[in-house]
């Protein structure tokens, strides 16, 4: 009986168990610790999150021409830049995510579909300045606003 209570307690606590140390592949492991639970520093992102904040300022509006799935939110042709950062870009958390798998990648070549305002375009560049990002957009009023944040960036491998 008394067995029975440990493995029971065992499989208990694998079920409630949510940490890195149940996973046995050495990538998986390595990607988890080094990738997932892993912070971004705040000086590493601090000028992409600025300039995420005076995109949600931006209240000029531009016309949109959309080549992709279309916009669930907002189904209008013109939409304020603002409008655009806060429900296409990706959030700070998932921008820094992709920092740190492209920084811990070392990827070389990336290709990015729908460059958008270039949010997270700009994390794909900075994590490796080495690299080449090939990024799409089909909107030319989006694209322009896009090269401007890239060279407001200061971001030469896109």
């Amino acid at each position: 009986m008394r067995k029975l209570k440990f493995i029971l307690r065992y499989f208990k606590y694998l079920l409630k168990s949510q940490n890195q140390y149940m996973i046995h592949s050495p990538f998986v492991y390595n990607f988890v610790s080094n990738i997932i639970y892993k912070k971004t520093t705040d000086e590493a992102t601090a000028e992409i999150e600025s300039l995420r904040n005076t995109l949600y300022n931006n209240s000029k509006k531009i016309t949109i021409n959309d080549f992709g799935a279309g916009s669930n939110i907002n189904k209008s042709k013109e939409r304020q830049i603002k409008d655009i950062a806060i429900n296409s870009a990706k959030n700070e958390k998932f921008g820094k995510l992709l920092y740190r798998t492209c920084h811990y990648s070392k990827a070389q070549n990336i290709v990015e579909l729908g460059t958008s305002l270039a949010i997270s375009t700009c994390y794909l560049a900075k994590a490796n300045p080495l690299s080449h990002i090939y990024s799409f957009e089909g909107c030319p009023e989006t694209i322009m606003i896009a090269k401007k944040n890239l060279a407001y960036l200061d971001i030469n491998n896109v």
